[in-house]
């Protein structure tokens, strides 16, 4: 099965190449040639092992150490940490795979290390037990009670064990209680059993690394306010006081108010420090540290280079004295590995992969045992292979190169397939049609309709949401690439919004004008202002272009014209001086509905990405009355999915259910309610967005195709493209909210069919869609006032930035 997995991995790399490019084939086949190693190495090597030689049938749970060969020691004590850090292993395979020796290797080292190392009289975690599980009297230390925090959160994460959870956050008061260092920060790390002072608590780099990973994993599951304060501790103190800024290298040793003590060098563990960090703020969700530990990162990374020689071995570090230290521990390369492979994510430059494979072609060289399974322990001082050290020990574990190969398939395998698909696609398919065909070279702007085949109609109006929309993609897109041409387009879609459509005497957007740019319908939509507000705020994250701010200031207040006082959210329609419309007038956007989740999104939308530029409190005040609104009034609490058309009062009109916006807000409202900073909010949307997600599955059909929506509980199977569009980025979303690999699968399944049936790619763009047949409709206009490039562009943009294949 493993084989057909790999096998398979390379198929999917064969048939999604990134680009039609030299490189992009390259970049390919390197990916392809480490994902299948390393995953290669993982179930036919290192799972193995484990399991077949240090399962201790005798005496319960495993091997305290287990020799070259292979035996099992019978007499050797346990260690805590050992234990633990199985327990992460196999959880997380359990996790990603779903596979029963996975899940009985995690449930054995749950059992045993809760059963025979917890202190239930002083708290914490004992260091070590001897054969029969009794405790061996001695110290605690934060090292072991770090691996223990981490492996009974991946557990839960793996099983849903509310147990196990408990467990990690009675550790973790415990560290609280006794080791928080409540002057300097961070933690002492060595204690009696009562947690006595033992030692004169020194701090070191390795060891509060992995109480950052800890921490992370607790926060991932637990949204407290004290762990998510010591992790964003954790991680500043690593970015000051931890990284030498002269060398870019980690000092190894501190005393307790973080001054360097020891001035050698460990470039396993620089390399470890180049990606962990931005992991652990990436599970915090702080933009700012995220940057901050992006540079560091690849700071790092490039400063650790010269540990790398030719052949593919590292130099283990540098002594005191600055003397090279060529003893190579096991785990120096698995880390290095995965730094690689993260500088190539932050970067997209190749050097970074050649580095990987090199370092990982030696590995499985020299230090993988083909012969007897698992890695050998190392080289010594000498650059000789210790052939006759123990496989397993108290050090010896499964956790670096396990995760090492976890790491790289995970980065490079189902999400780089999805962005690489997404990424040609966004820069060879649909910007060139929207930069040549959509471009009104006769009446300036762009063309209110173009035709299946790529014609403009210079005859067509043109409607505010369509040019407020192009405004925002090519914004967002030169916010992203800097480039001239998204600047160039994004510039011309601001000067004829300015021109032609913003009303200078009561604010806001007439809804449409001809093609000569007179105003030929006046009424004010706040769905279609909300698209203003979004595209000009977006034009000023881009470029700095005070005006657009102010236009998109005075059309949020104009929009307070439609606020509703009474039962809170906006009215849907109005005159151009914002009164309520004539008696019979039609509504072209909200039907029969005083008020549409559609709009209520995409103003909530609007409004985190005005709020990212202004700080103003009724914005605030009304962005966050707008995801209540959507969590209080929208969701059917019943179902998970989203009412659609409601009278004033938010009193549904109707049953019909829209899995297209489901899925969108399965992953924008949570997106808004970060923006917004509120952490109730926050972790409100969390579960509400995973339950919409896992609601619009049943949408999802088994070749890729989505199911538009339901009307009276019967399924209407025509589509619209922006309907998986939505998906994809939901998908992906739910997944790294859930870390459950199915999510992914999903994604790329939707993706597979969009590509496959959706994309035009003779004449650019994307089909508008399937009708009620489900079948696809290629003579309907690629421009309308509703055709536009925002949510296909949005798509791609979300799924590159999720994976950090390039950055902003």
């Amino acid at each position: 099965m493993k084989v057909l997995k790999i096998l398979f991995v390379l198929f999917l790399l064969f048939i999604y190449p990134s680009s039609s490019s030299i490189y992009g084939q390259m970049k390919n086949e390197k990916t392809a040639q480490l994902v299948a190693a390393v995953e290669e190495n993982l179930y036919q090597n290192i799972i193995p092992f484990w399991a077949n030689h240090v399962v201790d049938d005798v005496n319960g749970g495993f091997y305290g150490m287990v020799n070259a060969a292979g035996e099992g020691d019978a007499t050797s004590p346990k260690a805590a940490s050992l234990t633990a850090r199985i327990l992460w292993t196999f959880s997380a395979l359990q996790r990603k795979d779903k596979d029963p020796q996975s899940l009985e290797m995690a449930r054995r080292a749950y059992a045993y290390f809760t059963g025979r190392f917890i202190d239930k009289e002083y708290g914490g975690v004992h260091h070590a037990v001897d054969i029969h599980g009794n405790v061996i009297p001695g110290h605690k230390d934060i090292f072991t009670h770090a691996f223990a925090i981490f492996g009974l959160c991946e557990y839960y994460r793996a099983t849903g064990s509310e147990e196990a959870l408990e467990e990690a956050k009675s550790i973790f008061a415990t560290l609280e209680q006794y080791a928080h260092d409540p002057v300097h920060g961070g933690y002492y790390e060595t204690f009696g059993r009562d947690w006595t002072v033992a030692g004169n608590h020194q701090k070191t780099s390795s060891i509060v690394l992995h109480e950052m990973e800890a921490l992370a994993n607790l926060y991932r599951v637990w949204k407290s306010p004290l762990p998510e304060s010591r992790l964003r501790e954790l991680i500043v103190l690593f970015l000051e006081k931890m990284v030498n800024p002269a060398t870019h290298r980690l000092y190894l040793s501190f005393s307790n108010d973080w001054t360097p003590v020891d001035r050698s060098e460990s470039y396993g563990l620089n390399m470890q420090g180049a990606w962990l960090p931005l992991a652990c703020a990436e599970a915090l969700g702080d933009d700012d540290l995220i940057e901050r530990c992006k540079m560091a990162c690849l700071s790092m990374a490039e400063a650790s280079v010269v540990a790398l020689q030719s052949d593919g071995r590292m130099i283990a570090g540098v002594g005191a004295d600055g003397s090279p230290d060529r003893a190579l521990p096991w785990w120096a390369p698995a880390e290095a590995v995965i730094a690689f492979v993260n500088a190539w994510q932050l970067t997209g430059d190749d050097v970074w992969m050649d580095r990987a494979l090199k370092v990982w072609t030696y590995t499985n060289r020299v230090l993988v045992d083909k012969k007897n399974g698992e890695w050998f322990y190392g080289l010594d001082r000498n650059g000789n292979l210790l052939k006759n050290a123990p496989k397993v020990n108290e050090w010896k574990c499964p956790y670096h190169h396990a995760r090492m190969c976890m790491e790289v398939i995970r980065r490079n395998d189902k999400l780089a397939l999805l962005a690489e698909g997404v990424e040609d696609n966004l820069y060879h398919n649909i910007i060139p049609f929207w930069t040549t065909a959509a471009v009104d070279t006769v009446n300036g702007g762009f063309y209110g309709a173009v035709d299946a085949a790529g014609a403009g109609d210079a005859s067509a109006a043109k409607g505010l949401i369509l040019n407020a929309r192009i405004l925002w993609t090519f914004s967002t897109l030169h916010l992203k690439d800097k480039d001239a041409l998204s600047l160039k387009m994004a510039r011309r879609a601001y000067e004829y919004l300015v021109t032609y459509f913003m009303d200078d005497t009561y604010g806001g957007g007439y809804y449409m004008v001809d093609r000569s740019g007179q105003v030929v319908n006046d009424m004010k939509y706040t769905y279609a202002n909300t698209f203003v507000i979004y595209g000009l705020s977006e034009y000023y994250r881009a470029t700095g272009h005070a005006k657009a701010l102010e236009l998109a200031q005075k059309t949020f207040l104009a929009m307070e014209h439609a606020h509703d006082d009474t039962f809170l959210g906006y009215g849907e329609f109005f005159r151009r001086d914002w009164s309520a419309p004539p008696a019979g007038t039609r509504n072209e956007i909200a039907g029969q509905a005083e008020k549409t989740t559609n709009t209520v999104l995409h103003e909530i939308e609007a409004f985190s990405n005005l709020y990212r530029v202004w700080k103003d409190p009724l914005l605030e005040k009304r962005l966050k009355e707008l995801i209540e609104v959507f969590l209080d009034k929208v969701i059917n609490p019943a179902t998970g999915r989203q009412f659609c058309e409601f009278k004033a009062d938010w009193t549904p009109l109707n049953a019909m259910e829209s899995y297209g916006h489901d899925i969108e807000g399965a992953w924008l409202l949570h997106e808004c309610a970060v923006i917004a900073g509120d952490n109730k909010l926050i972790e409100r949307c969390r579960n509400a967005c995973l339950k919409m997600a896992q609601a619009s599955v049943e949408a999802i059909l088994p070749d890729g195709r989505m199911i538009y929506e339901k009307r009276d509980g019967k399924p209407i199977f025509s589509m619209q493209w922006w309907v998986p569009a939505e998906a994809i980025v939901g998908l992906v979303h739910a997944w790294q909210l859930s870390g459950e690999e199915i999510w992914l699968d999903r994604a790329l399944l939707v993706w597979r069919y969009t590509d496959r049936v959706l994309v035009d790619k003779e004449r650019g763009e994307w089909f508008y869609g399937l009708d009620r047949e489900a079948q696809l409709i290629r003579g309907m206009s690629k421009v309308n006032v509703w055709k536009c490039p925002y949510h296909n562009v949005r798509m791609c943009v979300e799924i590159i930035r999720r994976t950090n294949k390039r950055t902003q």
